[in-house]
């Protein structure tokens, strides 16, 4: 198992609801895996740059441990989420 950090942006005009949700489905998804989740943090920012004509967002960072194939199932899930715009996933290297 190794641990990963991935961040990710939601379209804030879905509403608090749908992002919520959005939010628990991805930590469900890393549970259901095997995987375990350390931190979830939110935060609603500027774009740097317009993503689909908007210029803010929900930024969503989750550290979490999970199994080396499961990043590619998560990115995947996030690709198919309409409410997702950006996401980036990175390996958390042990010091």
């Amino acid at each position: 198992m190794r641990r990963y950090e991935t961040i990710y942006i939601i379209d804030p005009d879905v509403g608090e609801e749908i992002i919520h949700s959005t939010v628990e489905k991805f930590n469900k998804m890393i549970k259901e895996n095997g995987g375990e989740v350390f931190t979830v943090e939110r935060q609603r920012r500027k774009l740097a740059y317009k993503i689909r004509h908007k210029t803010q967002g929900e930024y969503v960072r989750m550290e979490y441990m999970a199994p080396p194939s499961f990043p590619k199932v998560l990115e995947n899930a996030m690709r198919l989420d309409e409410n997702v715009m950006r996401f980036m996933t990175t390996i958390i290297k042990r010091r």
